[in-house]
């Protein structure tokens, strides 16, 4: 049985003034894309990608089935190819980008640059050779689905289209370096073209990266990242699934000659976590090599990647709120990794809100201060939780451990000791959240700091621009004077911190997600 109080946030993402400005945008008809294709080289990459998601049904027809089904399918591969290419069109008139698609059921999707929070471009090994990007154009809505895609664009294309849509601070396009080298951007806001243009009223556009991943710290994240386990765990189910259909012959060979004297678990367990470690590092390589944070007036821009490309852009003034991840290794050495929750870009994939993969925990507060001094952060110490609090972290985690606890002691008479080991994890884990759970609120942002299983946490978030605060409490919590406090955000993601004094939550409920009044922080 629980209680739930909700308070939503008024006016954090108004569309239109808030994105274009004071002044008004300049219409210029000139800048429209008419509709067209895309490139022709989609026909040869989305028949890939076809293939790629097909590989099981065609190994099934390639050892199965007649050679005449795999012809068939390669066929109906190319013409689905052909007809995707044939009925996908684009258009940006009046600032408002059009996408049509479909042969028998068509679709049209439109969205106004109005409602645009991010555009990514990115490529693999196959779009670098014919030259063209995947261009990515996200706004607030249901996550991935509110993602329009152009699968293929040549970069004066993209160009085109990003002049169209004549973002914010769009104007003459500048050059920086980017992931091939030197390559367009676009700049500050495009002046009316009916008046004089003043170059010195031009702001310039800054040409130095805030920040580069070196080679170092990319080791670093790849030795402390999550991929490595995961490959480790893949190769010894590949490794026992191997013992399983090699031959005998090749069996016993191994037995008698590499695994005899006791040597064979070490050597397979050495050789396996050599291989998941340079896959793992050659993997974050191939994703994070070169990765490149700018700020381009409302802009944040990033690059990364050695062979498959990807260059993102942010909208400033559609950053709710940056989370600071430390994973357990990454913190024990320093370290911390920059997300950013941007309004309609809440996909399940870490990278789309990456504003910098792993930094050193000492620098983290510079780098938000560079990139995002609209945040207005000012790192101070948060206020802890109260005692009865800590001590409220304990409950769940004991009450489903000791039911394992005991079943493992009855049912392991002669390894009991490990029966007592998920409690005692349980407990280490509760404590620690006690621990570093905090909150801190001022004029222009609330920070919440917890624990999850392994990685800490930090939201900060601003003031205005959280849509719901949501304050429930349970029997015991209410017994205790204690509530629990979500911060949701239109990103889809959020921040919750459990077990916060009753007058707390009541503070936060009736202050965070509108325009912040002093007279309210005084009361706390």
């Amino acid at each position: 049985m629980t209680s739930d109080h909700a308070a939503a946030a008024g006016g954090a993402d108004s569309p239109g003034p808030e994105l274009d400005g004071a002044r008004p945008h300049p219409h210029d008809h000139g800048l429209d894309v008419d509709e067209k294709r895309l490139h022709p080289a989609y026909l040869l990459i989305g028949a890939g990608r076809t293939i790629r998601g097909l590989i099981p049904l065609f190994a099934i027809a390639l050892f199965s089935w007649p050679r005449w089904v795999l012809y068939i399918l390669g066929a109906l591969v190319l013409v689905g190819a052909v007809v995707s290419w044939w009925t996908t069109r684009y258009s940006v008139t009046d600032r408002v980008l059009r996408l049509r698609k479909g042969l028998f059921n068509r679709s049209v999707h439109t969205i106004s640059a109005a409602r645009i929070t991010g555009l990514d471009t990115e490529r693999g090994l196959i779009q670098r050779v014919f030259g063209v990007w995947s261009l990515k154009v996200h706004s607030p809505g249901d996550g991935d689905r509110s993602t329009l895609e152009l699968g293929c664009l040549s970069q004066a294309e993209i160009d085109r289209v990003r002049d169209a849509l004549a973002l914010p601070d769009h104007g003459p396009r500048r050059v920086i370096a980017g992931p091939e080298g030197a390559h367009g951007s676009d700049g500050p806001a495009a002046p009316d073209p009916a008046a004089a243009f003043d170059p010195a009223s031009m702001p310039a556009l800054d040409e130095v990266p805030l920040a580069n991943l070196n080679t170092r710290t990319l080791l670093i994240a790849a030795v402390t990242g999550t991929s490595i386990p995961l490959i480790l765990a893949g190769l010894f189910a590949v490794w026992n699934r191997a013992r399983e259909v090699l031959p005998d012959s090749t069996i016993r060979y191994l037995e008698h000659e590499v695994f005899s004297r006791g040597r064979g678990t070490i050597l397979v367990l050495a050789v396996l976590v050599l291989l998941a470690s340079v896959v793992g590092v050659a993997f974050a390589a191939l994703r994070l090599a070169g990765f490149t944070l700018r700020r381009d007036g409302e802009r944040l821009r990033t690059s990364r990647g050695l062979l498959s490309q990807r260059a993102g852009t942010i909208q400033v003034n559609r950053v709710q709120a940056v989370r600071l991840v430390d994973g357990l290794w990454r913190r024990l050495l320093g370290y911390t990794a920059i997300q950013v929750e941007v309004a309609g870009q809440g996909g399940h994939d870490d990278s789309d809100r990456m504003l910098f993969p792993l930094l050193r925990t000492s620098e983290v507060a510079d780098l938000v201060d560079r990139a995002l001094p609209e945040l207005g952060w000012t790192p101070a110490e948060l206020t802890p939780i109260s005692a009865a609090g800590r001590r409220r972290y304990f409950t769940a985690p004991v009450l489903l451990t000791v039911p394992i606890a005991v079943a493992g002691w009855l049912l392991l008479p002669r390894w009991e000791w490990l029966a007592v080991l998920p409690l005692v994890l349980a407990v280490l884990v509760a404590r620690s959240q006690g621990r570093l759970a905090g909150w801190r609120l001022d004029e222009r942002t609330v920070t919440f700091r917890a624990r999850r299983i392994l990685a800490v946490h930090t939201v900060i978030a601003r003031v205005d621009r959280v849509q719901i605060t949501r304050v429930r409490t349970n029997p015991f919590q209410r017994r205790a004077g204690l509530a629990t406090v979500t911060l949701q955000l239109s990103s889809g993601r959020s921040a919750r911190l459990r077990h916060l004094r009753a007058a707390e939550a009541d503070l936060l409920l009736h202050t965070v997600g509108r325009r912040f009044r002093k007279v309210q922080l005084s009361k706390g």
